[in-house]
């Protein structure tokens, strides 16, 4: 009889030949060992490959996938598909596990019957330089102690945004992956942030979900990584995607009075970070970020950004967006709710 998975853990892997063996020694070295350890190579052109196929050979739990570089999106989805466990977890390659840590997520899931489980993280920097100029990741991945029991995702949404304590990675959620299965969720591919839609798309439809406080994932802050590098045109780009997917996602459905308040707050977050970084974007590089042939984004923008970006006192030419086809076919086919966009452009103005 085929021994039953509990935990797949889905590992993308692209060019971290310096810190590969120590985030798998860390799986291979997990206390709960009913485990599948898919781990995708995205294209690497240093030793990883080389690394993944050595321990593939020492621990009969790996696979390894191979495909042409996609990005990291793509790469969990690939592992995604080859999932089998009750539960997913999702590891970077450049980090490393609490050596009990899939154990105390998988009891404490079993026992609560949960789609999703929450934890914390510590961070960690690569070398003191980085310490110094990025000290601000210091508790970036630390909910504090935060236990509020089982809760509904969208409540525990709702908590989490009033508390401080909503961290967008995939590596602090363990999820039911039959829950999964049910929701169609996938890694938006092609940009970059896409933790911030995925995160989302997991805990709005999750019906019990809880956090527990235990530290049990490392992070690592590194040279040349998407938290270190300065933002720019991409950055921007994927923030907005986002930031129009989940507005999407919030228009096709139902929610009461409070929950829009809290979905309000999550895109009024966004349209915060967008800002911030579009403004941090050469202005040459700007037209990068919106596809000015999509109906959606350029109406999202012009009706959303615009007013927040002319209050952050940034002179932009809007007048080819604005005067567009495709702007003004969005104009029919976005309409939202009069509430939530009452509500959007009130929590808007009192944030800043």
């Amino acid at each position: 009889m085929k021994e039953q998975i509990n935990v797949s853990v889905i590992i993308p892997v692209y060019n971290v030949e310096k810190y590969l063996e120590e985030c798998l020694n860390s799986i291979i070295g997990q206390s709960l060992t009913q485990i599948e350890i898919i781990c995708v190579n995205d294209g690497s052109t240093d030793r990883s490959g080389d690394i993944l196929r050595r321990y593939q050979k020492k621990d009969t739990r790996i696979s390894v996938y191979e495909k042409m570089n996609g990005g990291q999106s793509s790469a969990r989805n690939l592992g995604l598909r080859k999932a089998t466990g009750k539960y997913l977890y999702f590891m970077d390659s450049d980090d490393y596990l609490e050596p009990g840590a899939l154990e105390t997520l998988y009891d404490e899931s079993e026992r609560l019957n949960l789609d999703v489980l929450y934890f914390s993280g510590r961070t960690f920097w690569e070398n003191d330089k980085l310490k110094e100029t990025h000290a601000g990741f210091k508790d970036s991945y630390n909910r504090g102690n935060y236990d509020k029991g089982v809760l509904t995702g969208i409540e525990m949404l709702g908590d989490m945004c009033d508390e401080g304590r909503y961290i967008v990675s995939p590596c602090l959620q363990f999820i039911n992956r039959q829950y999964f299965s049910n929701q169609s969720i996938s890694f938006y591919e092609g940009i970059i942030h896409e933790d911030n839609l995925f995160t989302f798309l997991i805990i709005v439809g999750a019906r019990r979900t809880a956090c527990i406080n235990d530290i049990l994932f490392n992070r690592r802050i590194r040279m040349d990584s998407t938290m270190t590098k300065k933002a720019g045109a991409e950055n921007a780009r994927g923030t907005y995607v986002c930031l129009k997917e989940i507005y999407q996602y919030i228009k096709n459905h139902t929610f009461t009075s409070k929950q829009e308040k809290t979905l309000v707050n999550v895109l009024d977050e966004l349209v915060t970070l967008f800002i911030d970084r579009y403004n941090n974007t050469p202005e040459v590089d700007r037209r990068k970020i919106i596809d000015s042939e999509s109906p959606v984004e350029l109406w999202l923008f012009n009706s959303f950004m615009r007013p927040r970006i002319e209050q952050e006192g940034l002179k932009i030419n809007y007048d080819l967006m604005i005067n567009s086809k495709s702007y003004k076919v969005g104009r029919m086919v976005t309409c939202v709710p009069r509430k939530i966009r009452g509500l959007f452009f009130r929590d808007s103005n009192s944030a800043d």
